[in-house]
């Protein structure tokens, strides 16, 4: 049963609320004096200038002014309203970033320009254009933005991912940077125009960027459809940051990663609040001291702006975010900058419609008692292995090459990234052909990722026959991204190869498809039910990639047919026939029984066949095998639905006499626990991890499964918990499993959506285009997939309660929960 649902209905008219009670938020402007605003800055003076937006989406009938315009707020009253306000230009069309040169210049990011404004005094004198994207994407907010200047006086700035389309990206020198497709970019360009680079790409929308008092780099990044947390990321020179566009807008493709999955990808140093659009590094003494050296971000979606407190990690960092100021539905913090009173400005969309809407305002965040006294930073200062980083992507000479190459299999993703930077620039293949063949696995992918660069293929042949699975998975995606048809057969050859991993057999399809010149886009999520019952369907697959297809497959599709899987269970190979019969678990009717109660002799079947019986443990046929067989936890689970039977219920009070693990769990079916036992003290015991997956999959069990997806196998309505050990310490596992509302990612909140016949529609949001033209689609806790369209939605209701029940340890014993975290611990 799922969750009883208390919905919070957050109001329009809901101010925002600061966490902190030293500061306090003021009210500096608001429409009509202001409308739709996205960027802004703040000058030497203490002034916010913001972007007003008239051109991004506007309605039929529009009556605002017909082009975006830069306005200018100063003479703050008592209570910190804005008594003037001036425009210093207008004439712009989706314009999203602005910040001031060091000699007040004004430089303006619209979608398709960067654009220096001469300022005399505050007046708007000369315009010139110092980069332009060519481009026929049209996309209002998927273009240039977010400036930054570093600390030798480059101008820093964001593309979006354009679409996918292709573009030819021009400063004023001639300088010319082509692409289309790889996701977005991060450059710099001299503030003339001249001397135009990319720092680094695998972005979805990096809309705003800062330096901080070291000259680091941050950026916010907007997540793709299917595939949050947005995200905070430290940025590098020749860092991938893992997304592509070509790879389907979805970042489902296992060609895709979005927190360093894969091999040569760097990770976020945060997750953030959906759709950051604002990045500043606080330094000033004005706040608390603890906020020196912190970042302070917007998150539109979440109606937030959040801090970051960096931690050092290695050659980069790491943080969390915390809830600095927190409004209602008509909260959508954008723009914001730090003033040199030590006070921040932040501009507001208001309104949830991505359609110009006549509304807006402008808000300063100010201490209550301003600090006078200078305050140390709390950014950390530059670790030996972030200076490391550094010198290695400086080094130009060959002389030096040798040196760097062990970093090739750094644990230090940052270091490796580095060392792939500079190794493929200044060394090339010639000096990397040789680590192909190193002794480290880690120094052969690496070296792998930085002849990729290069463009030499002469080494995949070999890579594909590496003994190494991740260096065989990353051969096979170079194999399929780069087309290279010759070596269709030796791929096919490096994927059966043992071990085969859900790693390998999605890079394998996903590699298989683009060979066979489909779109990646529409492969956007590899295992999906139309590849994967290719593959099961066709007898001439090796054995192993039908068992992979078959346990990723959706249960009830017709290549999963029961016949089918009576074929499969006959097979010779034992890997088709355990999957065959984890498949049969989740069937109950009698065809499905019948097959698993001949199952249950085959030792290697046991487990999963006494599971599926659950189904029928009424049945005398199945209550005769579950009853003679050796008392277990895993035999009890099943018995759950004949409980009533006598026979049964005289087993259960048997065993409850004997107590132990046994007694406990047939006390539990007989009658529900009346006093929770410590889950703490519980955890700290040892568990069986092979059991805990049998509570995970088990049909009477807590149903983790029906939820979660663990290797391939499991729902899509919660987290992905393949690697969730890597993520989670046992203490966290266990209170996401005892307090599940306690803390729940925003991609996971569960939505109850009225539409306007009074339809009411609940699940959490599995995709989202908020365009007026869009829909959302929903997923409930049974896996059930509902779309709305944008247009009959007439209130959309979050709630507090997680989609996973409160009380879902009601049901187990100390044993069981000690393997369940026992299992979750395991996956990494």
């Amino acid at each position: 049963m799922g969750p009883v649902l208390i919905l919070l209905v957050l109001s329009a008219a809901q101010d925002p609320v600061v966490k902190d009670d030293r500061l306090v938020l003021e009210l500096v402007a608001k429409e009509p004096d202001i409308n739709t605003p996205t960027g802004m800055t703040v000058d030497a003076k203490g002034r916010p200038w913001a972007i007003e937006s008239n051109t991004h989406f506007p309605p039929k009938g529009y009556k605002g002014k017909p082009t975006d315009r830069i306005l200018v707020f100063e003479d703050f009253s008592g209570d910190g309203h804005a008594l003037k306000i001036t425009t210093f230009a207008d004439g712009f069309k989706y314009a999203m970033g602005i910040i001031h040169g060091k000699d007040g210049t004004v430089y303006v990011a619209t979608r398709w320009d960067l654009t220096a404004l001469e300022n005399k005094e505050g007046v708007c004198g000369e315009r010139k254009v110092i980069a332009k994207l060519e481009t026929k994407g049209n996309y209002p907010h998927n273009g240039l933005s977010g400036f930054a200047w570093d600390t030798d006086g480059n101008l820093c700035f964001g593309l979006g991912e354009n679409l996918g389309a292709d573009y030819k990206l021009v400063g004023s020198d001639g300088t010319t940077l082509a692409g289309g497709g790889e996701g977005g970019n991060i450059y710099r360009i001299r503030p003339d125009g001249t001397k135009l680079e990319r720092i680094a790409t695998g972005f979805w929308n990096p809309f705003h960027l800062c330096t901080d008092v070291y000259g680091r780099l941050f950026a916010v990044d907007n997540d793709p459809d299917s595939r949050p947390p947005c995200r905070l990321l430290h940025i590098v020179q020749g860092g991938d940051y893992g997304f592509k566009f070509r790879n389907g807008r979805k970042g489902l493709h296992p060609f895709t990663a979005w927190d360093g999955e894969l091999p040569g990808t760097l990770p976020m140093t945060s997750p953030t609040g959906e759709a950051p659009s604002g990045i500043v590094a606080y330094e000033a003494d004005a706040f608390p001291p603890e906020y020196r050296g912190t970042l302070l971000g917007t998150a539109w979606g979440d109606h937030l702006v959040e801090r970051y407190t960096l931690v050092a990690k290695g050659a980069s960092f790491t943080s969390k975010p915390e809830p600095l100021v927190k409004g209602g539905d008509n909260f959508r913090p954008v723009g914001i900058g730090l003033a040199p009173d030590g006070s921040i400005f932040f501009t507001d969309w208001v309104d949830k419609s991505y359609e110009i809407h006549g509304k807006g305002k402008l808000w300063r965040l100010r201490a209550k008692t301003p600090g006078t006294k200078p305050v140390a930073t709390n950014a950390p200062k530059d670790t030996p292995a972030l200076k490391r980083m550094n010198e290695v992507l400086k080094v130009s000479s060959k002389e030096a090459l040798p040196a760097l190459a062990p970093l090739l299999g750094d644990a230090d993703p940052f270091l490796v990234s580095a060392a792939i930077e500079t190794l493929s620039r200044v060394g090339g293949a010639p000096f990397l052909l040789p680590f192909a063949g190193d002794k480290n696995p880690k120094v052969r992918l690496g070296a792998l990722c930085a002849l990729r660069r290069t463009g030499d293929v002469s080494a995949v042949a070999g890579f594909l026959e590496d003994t190494d699975v991740a260096v065989r998975r990353a051969a096979i995606q170079w194999v399929g991204e780069e087309k290279l048809k010759e070596h269709a057969a030796a791929m096919e050859k490096a994927a059966s190869r043992q071990p085969v991993t859900r790693e390998i057999f999605e890079a394998f399809l996903a590699s298989s498809d683009l060979l066979a010149g489909r779109s990646p886009t529409q492969v956007d999520q590899v295992g999906s039910d139309l590849l994967l019952a290719k593959v099961l369907d066709d007898e001439r697959q090796p054995a192993v990639f039908r068992a992979m297809s078959l346990r990723m497959l959706r249960k009830d599709h017709p290549s999963a047919s029961l016949a089918r899987l009576e074929n499969l269970y006959a097979s010779d190979d034992a890997g088709l026939r355990l999957e065959a019969v984890k498949a049969l678990v989740a069937r109950p009717e009698e065809g499905a029984q019948a097959i698993l109660r001949k199952a249950v002799a085959d030792p290697s079947l046991r487990w999963e066949s006494i599971a599926g019986l659950s189904h029928s443990a009424a049945s005398p046929a199945t209550r005769k095998i579950l009853l003679e067989a050796e008392p277990s936890v895993e035999v009890l689970r099943s018995l759950i639905g004949a409980a009533d039977q006598p026979d049964v219920k005289a087993r259960l009070q048997e065993l409850v006499a004997k107590g132990g693990d046994l007694g406990e769990k047939a006390a539990l079916i007989l009658s529900p626990r009346t006093q929770d036992p410590d889950w703490a003290k519980v955890m700290e015991e040892p568990g069986d991890a092979a059991a805990g997956e049998r509570v995970f999959f088990h049909p009477k069990g807590p149903q983790c499964f029906m939820c979660h997806r663990v290797n391939g196998r499991g729902g899509i309505v919660g987290p992905d918990l393949t690697v969730i050990g890597a993520a989670s310490d046992r203490a966290k596992l266990v209170q996401s499993i005892l307090e599940p509302s306690k803390e729940i990612a925003p991609m996971f909140v569960f939505w109850k959506i009225r539409k306007k016949n009074e339809d009411i529609v609940d699940g959490r949001i599995l995709y989202e285009d908020p365009s007026p033209t869009g829909h959302v689609i929903l997923i409930n806790a049974q896996g059930q997939q509902t779309k709305v369209e944008n247009k009959d939605v007439d209130e959309r209701m979050v709630s507090p309660i997680s989609i996973m029940p409160e009380k879902l340890v009601a049901t187990l014993t100390r044993k069981e929960f000690r393997d369940l975290v026992a299992f979750l611990s395991s996956l990494k």
